[in-house]
């Protein structure tokens, strides 16, 4: 069995695909089954997996984002090293034992799999489906599974149900020297109805046609170790028993450290005290929880305290009990605090650009929809307010706010033009006037009379609402950023500030950066030089940005300077590079604006020339281009071409 034919049996048709290098702890995403299967070809080495789903998104493996599952599977561990580790109810001592307790399970069940993988020690099984499913679907079967496997006697790991696992790919190495690869290929495959009906469960729809099909998705608070201690007694005799506990035990404990703010360092607060404890075992075993928190399910195989818990059948993880409060919060370093809500990825969509923090134009329910990430508060049962979010869909028609209905010639900004894709991916625009958004219900229904409706969320009118007063505001803050016309660099503005033009983002005179409006010309290239900075939510930063951000890259430019051209023999080239970290100043050279005012004619151009090549012409000048962006983006052709007509273009 090739590379490509294993794909297909074990993952749907299309989706974002991801491969883990657990050695650098790397997630390489892949677009299609063919750039998989190369990407996947091209690796090297033992620490290759595969994600055994296609994701929402290429940002993160989390079950969270997964999309789509196209096939059950089995880990089952065998070898020396593992059974001396995980002990013999867990493992096989040999590979030849694990085929043949296999044997049994499919003589005694009738599950035969698709596939049988040699992973080198072990065996991967695989049950591949006629179709994708949900991964709501696919979750429910995967547990049942995992329960109706260990009751027929097979000795398997927890993986069963783990929507997010990575497993080794077909063709990959082992560490122990052997190939993955496949043993058997049944070819059968199932439908998810079949196999659930074989594991003693009922598979859910694949479309979800309650009543309830807009119910939001909670996002609590970041939580603590600390709490967790203090609110769940299981937790709270690990620690306090760490070095008699047993592996298992201490494993559920790393899973809810994984979910805290102190994360690795609560990790090892759970395991320090145990008379084997090793560092790196214990960092390697965080690293591996890509799951989510341990669950009071399985604490109750593990603890006693479980069968007394006072939040027994109330919540499904410890994890919950380690709410932090709003003060708490507020006293947390900047980088263990959570997230703001995430800012829209470009994705080539019209709308870019135009959505507020907060919301996203996204998948939901099968439908595509306007969500919002509602930030709001509760209070705990000790009074104290903690914080959450919740992800309500707001409508299930796109529209979005471009700009004043007439900015491009008047100064009225009474009315805003909206856009709105219709059902053919085709886009329609109309005017609203700014005093509708003075009254909810006014709003509401306006946009109901252009086809524009609410989901049944009781809390959509107000994310509606929300969502409009803040795409007017970026219409506001945009009608004050700069416009950029025809060249980057120094220029000055009608209201006589001389700025400088870099890619998207304009330097202005006290050192402040703001977001700028481009034309459709430079806007084609603007991606292409960068500065490097953090999130901002209104597209400006204060003077305090150089320091904060951009001077340590900066640093790490002058350093490579120095390394390689601090040499007297090299002033030509020092000289060469300062004057490319000039170029901005180039305007001064001719004044050649199409627009704006011009500046004074009170400069020269100098170019690099030489008869022969190979005399580091293109170098000194891509590491000048470092300034700027990625000097392959920026150099307009190839390192190799022609060196001496770099020199004439510089």
């Amino acid at each position: 069995m090739n590379l490509r034919e294993f794909y297909e049996y074990t993952l749907p048709t299309s989706g974002h695909y991801t491969l883990f290098r657990s050695g650098s702890k790397r997630h390489l995403w892949a677009g299609s089954l063919g750039e998989l299967v190369e990407l996947t070809e091209h690796q090297s080495g033992t620490d290759v997996y595969f994600a055994t789903a296609v994701f929402n998104a290429p940002t993160s493996r989390t079950q969270a984002n997964v999309a789509h599952k196209r096939a059950f599977y089995l880990d089952i561990d065998a070898g020396t090293a593992k059974l001396a580790k995980h002990g013999p109810d867990h493992v096989y001592a040999t590979q030849r034992d694990a085929l043949l307790a296999v044997r049994e399970f499919i003589a005694d069940t009738g599950l035969t799999p698709t596939i049988i993988v040699s992973s080198g020690e072990g065996l991967h099984l695989y049950w591949s489906l006629d179709e994708a499913v949900s991964a709501a679907q696919w979750t429910p079967v995967a547990k049942a599974f995992h329960k109706f496997a260990e009751a027929a006697g097979l000795k398997v790991d927890s993986v069963t149900s783990d929507s997010a696992r990575v497993l080794r790919p077909v063709g990959t190495a082992h560490p122990n020297g052997k190939t993955v690869s496949a043993l058997a290929c049944s070819e059968r495959v199932y439908t998810i109805d079949a196999f659930a009906a074989a594991v003693g469960v009922v598979a859910a729809p694949k479309y979800d046609l309650s009543v309830n099909a807009d119910l939001d998705v909670v996002q609590g608070p970041p939580k603590s170790i600390r709490r967790v201690l203090e609110n769940c007694g299981a937790a709270r005799y690990a620690h306090a028993n760490q070095d008699g506990i047993a592996e298992p035990y201490w494993r559920l404990m790393i899973g809810l450290a994984k979910h805290t703010v102190e994360g690795r360092d609560a990790a090892h607060a759970m395991s320090c005290r145990h008379p084997e404890y090793d560092a790196d075992e214990t960092d390697a075993k965080f690293d591996r929880w890509t799951t989510g928190p341990s669950t009071c399910e399985k604490f109750s195989e593990v603890s006693k305290a479980c069968g007394k818990c006072p939040h027994k059948g109330k919540i499904k993880s410890p994890i919950q009990l380690g709410a932090m409060t709003v003060t708490e919060i507020e006293d947390l370093p900047e980088d263990k605090r959570p997230p703001p809500p995430p800012q829209a990825e470009p994705t080539g969509a019209p709308w870019d650009g135009h959505l507020p923090r907060g919301f996203e134009i996204t998948e939901y329910k099968g439908a595509r929809t306007l969500v919002h990430h509602m930030e709001l508060e509760r209070e705990n049962e000790e009074g104290e307010m903690v914080p959450y979010r919740v992800r309500v869909p707001v409508s299930h028609e796109v529209f979005w706010f471009g700009h004043w209905s007439d900015a491009a010639h008047t100064d009225d900004t009474a009315q805003t033009t909206v856009f709105r894709l219709g059902a053919d991916d085709r886009v329609s625009t109309f005017t609203m006037d700014q005093s509708i958004v003075a009254s909810r219900a006014e709003l509401s229904k306006y946009l109901a009379g252009k086809g524009i409706h609410t989901t049944t969320d009781k809390r959509a009118l107000a994310a509606m609402e929300a969502y409009t007063k803040a795409s007017l505001q970026i219409i506001k803050a945009q009608s004050r950023r700069p416009k950029i016309q025809d060249r980057m660099g120094l220029t000055i503005l009608p209201d006589g500030q001389m700025i400088c033009a870099q890619g998207k983002y304009a330097i202005m005179p006290d050192g402040s950066i703001t977001e700028t409006i481009l034309s459709p010309a430079l806007r084609s290239v603007s991606e292409q030089y960068h500065i490097p900075l953090p999130t901002s939510a209104d597209g400006t930063w204060n003077s305090e940005v150089w320091r904060e951000h951009i001077k340590p890259l900066a640093k790490k430019h002058v350093d490579f300077m120095r390394r390689y051209y601090n040499h007297p023999n090299l002033a030509k080239y020092q000289l060469a590079f300062m004057m490319g970290l000039s170029s901005p100043l180039m305007a001064f050279v001719d004044g050649g604006y199409t627009s704006g005012n011009r500046l004074p004619r009170n400069g020269l151009s100098v170019a690099m020339y030489s008869k022969d090549g190979g005399k580091g012409k293109t170098t000194v000048m891509r590491s000048a281009m470092l300034a700027f962006g990625h000097p392959g983006e920026l150099s307009p052709v190839p390192v190799w071409h022609d060196a001496r007509q770099h020199g004439r273009n510089g």
